[in-house]
């Protein structure tokens, strides 16, 4: 008797729908939404320069550094050149996606903050985005802030 397991396409279904019904729209308005979002204009030569940013930052306020860069280029066929993220452990331990930055080519780096839903760890993400923004702006003098929508997403100029 053999076991069937299920097809990677069934799979890969199911969890698409699944981070879809925990991003979907609500009658309050999206559920998932960035707080904030800057554009740094950190050529391809500057990049180490902001991985040691984002991980000095992530060491100091015992959050988790994440470079899978390799792995989006390789998914990405080329065209994503960088994909770091920021990891902050929520009240019951588990580690949540508070920030990614991610470039595609030459183009600048396009770094988004999600909003908390752990009520319990806000205050301290409020405070560590406006610190690490004042960095990225002290170190890249061109870092824009980039508009939100009203329901917290991004204009589709800036979604990569």
């Amino acid at each position: 008797m053999t076991v069937q397991r299920p097809s990677r396409a069934w799979l890969l279904g199911v969890t698409a729908g699944l981070l879809l019904a925990g991003c979907s729209d609500s009658a309050e308005g999206r559920r998932f939404r960035y707080a904030d979002a800057v554009e740094v204009p950190a050529a391809v030569t500057e990049r180490d320069q902001l991985a040691a940013l984002l991980a000095g930052y992530a060491y100091r306020e015992g959050l988790a550094f994440r470079d899978s860069t390799p792995r989006a280029q390789q998914l990405s066929n080329g065209r994503r050149t960088l994909a770091f993220e920021l990891e902050r452990p929520l009240t019951n331990g588990r580690l949540w996606s508070e920030m990614e930055a991610t470039a595609v080519g030459n183009e600048a780096v396009l770094i988004t903050f999600a909003e908390p839903l752990d009520r319990g760890i806000k205050a301290d993400s409020e405070r560590g985005r406006l610190e690490l923004r004042a960095r990225l702006r002290e170190r890249w003098l061109g870092t824009p802030k980039v508009p939100l929508l009203p329901d917290g997403g991004i204009p589709s100029q800036w979604q990569r």
